[in-house]
């Protein structure tokens, strides 16, 4: 009997590590579907406007908080407790505290590679929002960006 509550104690773990990494893959495309619509929107508020300014910070703490989600998702994945200052320096320092994040639940050698691939995967977001803001600008008919912000403003 006791060798069958291990089992489905086993089982059980082994559910939740799996809802876990479809959290994460879930997280990731989504961030490359904001990617693309952040993209698309940056073509329009690219004038050095008040807009443009809350944009970046809308989109920065969009992306910040599913980034933050992702490390949650890991960390109980990994079954590592993540402290509360970990967590403080995730939201205020996310380039320094993730690299510290990964070696601690990784370990040296595979969070190297982990650090390469959210490098990589990071630069891909970039590209798909760049590529997302070119096709809107190319599919209008304007050839840049400036151009595009003195048609659209009401001055001059």
């Amino acid at each position: 009997m006791e060798s069958i509550t291990r089992m489905d104690e086993n089982l059980v773990e082994e559910l939740t590590i799996k809802q876990y990494s479809r959290q994460k893959r879930k997280l990731l495309i989504a961030l490359l579907i904001f990617s693309a619509c952040d993209g698309s929107v940056m073509a329009f508020l690219s004038d050095g406007s008040s807009w443009d300014f809350l944009h970046t910070i809308v989109s920065g703490t969009v992306f910040l908080v599913m980034a933050l989600a992702w490390c949650l998702y890991d960390a109980r994945e990994q079954n590592y407790r993540m402290s509360r200052l970990m967590r403080y320096a995730l939201v205020i320092l996310f380039f320094v505290a993730f690299p510290v994040y990964i070696f601690r639940t990784r370990g040296f050698v595979p969070g190297i590679k982990l650090l390469i691939l959210s490098i990589l995967f990071g630069g891909a977001l970039g590209l798909v929002a760049g590529l997302f803001c070119g096709l809107f600008l190319w599919l209008t008919g304007i050839e840049t960006v400036d151009e595009f912000a003195w048609q659209t403003s009401y001055i001059g």
